[in-house]
Protein backbone atom coordinates (compact mmCIF):
# COMPACT_ATOMS: atom_id res chain seq x y z
CA UNK A 1 0.00 0.00 0.00
CA UNK A 2 0.91 3.50 -0.66
CA UNK A 3 2.30 5.25 2.35
CA UNK A 4 1.03 9.03 2.72
CA UNK A 5 3.62 11.55 3.45
CA UNK A 6 3.64 13.12 6.95
CA UNK A 7 5.30 16.41 5.69
CA UNK A 8 3.88 19.28 2.87
CA UNK A 9 7.69 19.33 1.49
CA UNK A 10 7.39 15.97 0.67
CA UNK A 11 3.74 16.36 -1.10
CA UNK A 12 4.91 19.95 -2.88
CA UNK A 13 8.21 18.85 -4.03
CA UNK A 14 11.41 21.11 -4.34
CA UNK A 15 11.15 22.20 -7.83
CA UNK A 16 7.67 22.92 -7.65
CA UNK A 17 8.41 25.12 -4.18
CA UNK A 18 11.12 26.54 -6.32
CA UNK A 19 8.64 27.29 -9.29
CA UNK A 20 5.88 28.87 -6.76
CA UNK A 21 8.41 30.98 -5.17
CA UNK A 22 9.88 32.73 -8.24
CA UNK A 23 6.22 33.61 -9.13
CA UNK A 24 5.38 34.50 -5.33
CA UNK A 25 8.79 37.29 -5.97
CA UNK A 26 7.73 38.45 -9.32
CA UNK A 27 4.00 39.20 -8.24
CA UNK A 28 5.41 41.29 -5.23
CA UNK A 29 7.33 43.31 -7.31
CA UNK A 30 4.91 44.10 -9.69
CA UNK A 31 1.63 44.55 -6.89
CA UNK A 32 5.08 46.91 -5.20
CA UNK A 33 5.62 48.85 -8.34
CA UNK A 34 1.77 49.77 -8.68
CA UNK A 35 1.01 49.90 -5.67
CA UNK A 36 4.13 52.82 -5.46
CA UNK A 37 2.38 56.43 -5.25
CA UNK A 38 3.68 58.80 -8.30
CA UNK A 39 5.56 61.76 -6.59
CA UNK A 40 4.31 65.31 -8.59
CA UNK A 41 6.65 68.21 -8.46
CA UNK A 42 4.65 71.68 -6.67
CA UNK A 43 3.83 74.06 -9.02
CA UNK A 44 3.85 76.94 -6.84
CA UNK A 45 4.53 79.49 -9.77
CA UNK A 46 1.04 78.41 -11.42
CA UNK A 47 -1.06 78.26 -7.82
CA UNK A 48 -0.25 81.89 -7.22
CA UNK A 49 -0.70 83.05 -10.97
CA UNK A 50 -4.26 81.77 -10.25
CA UNK A 51 -4.67 83.71 -7.25
CA UNK A 52 -3.96 86.69 -8.54
CA UNK A 53 -6.37 89.12 -9.80
CA UNK A 54 -7.09 92.50 -10.64
CA UNK A 55 -9.95 93.06 -8.90
CA UNK A 56 -10.22 95.90 -5.64
CA UNK A 57 -12.25 94.81 -2.91
CA UNK A 58 -12.00 97.97 -1.11
CA UNK A 59 -12.24 101.39 -2.72
CA UNK A 60 -10.31 103.68 -0.99
CA UNK A 61 -11.02 107.02 -2.39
Amino acid sequence: MNKIPECMNMIIGWEYARMWLRERDEFRKLRDRAAKPQFIENDYEWWLKLRKTNKRFCCIT
